[in-house]
């Protein structure tokens, strides 16, 4: 099921200096595919930047970026940008993040969705692991097959 909405077109490795830079290319396969807006990516930005917006950070080395549907989201998506060497979330030393999630729902259920299907991925360590030592998109899927 994961595999479904984490697309091989959605998952990116490449080296970021900044955190906002990061989610930017995160989000990139979104706003290529209409899956988002340009105002859908402004929105999570802002919210990581603003006071508290660190509780995207998951934990692990892992971020979720996302903003309410009403942002600019015009289909469900969620995208991965895997870093070699981590970013300070929000310029926070104590929230660095290798995994760069951008979740797109059009409403409550499918984030919910969404969420659970993550959610069992990032409950395993070992598959949390695998995916920050991912280097392919067959990684990933490993990653995903493995925590299944």
């Amino acid at each position: 099921m994961l595999d479904d909405t984490l697309r091989e077109d959605r998952v990116l490795f490449a080296s970021h200096d900044s955190w906002r830079t990061a989610v930017e290319a995160a989000a990139a396969p979104l706003l290529e595919d209409g899956s988002i807006t340009p105002g859908y990516l402004e929105q999570v930005l802002t919210n990581i930047a603003a006071p508290g917006g660190t509780y995207m950070d998951l934990g692990f080395g892992i971020a979720l970026a996302h903003a309410r549907p009403e942002a600019g989201v015009h289909a469900t998506g969620l995208s991965l940008l895997v870093l070699p060497e981590p970013v300070a979330l929000a310029d926070d030393p104590a929230h660095p993040v290798s995994l760069v999630f951008v979740l797109a729902a059009t409403d409550g259920e499918e984030h919910r969705a969404v969420m659970a299907q993550l959610a069992r991925l990032l409950v395993n360590a070992t598959a949390r692991a695998e995916l920050a030592a991912a280097r392919t998109y067959q990684d990933v899927r490993g990653a995903i097959a493995h925590a299944a």
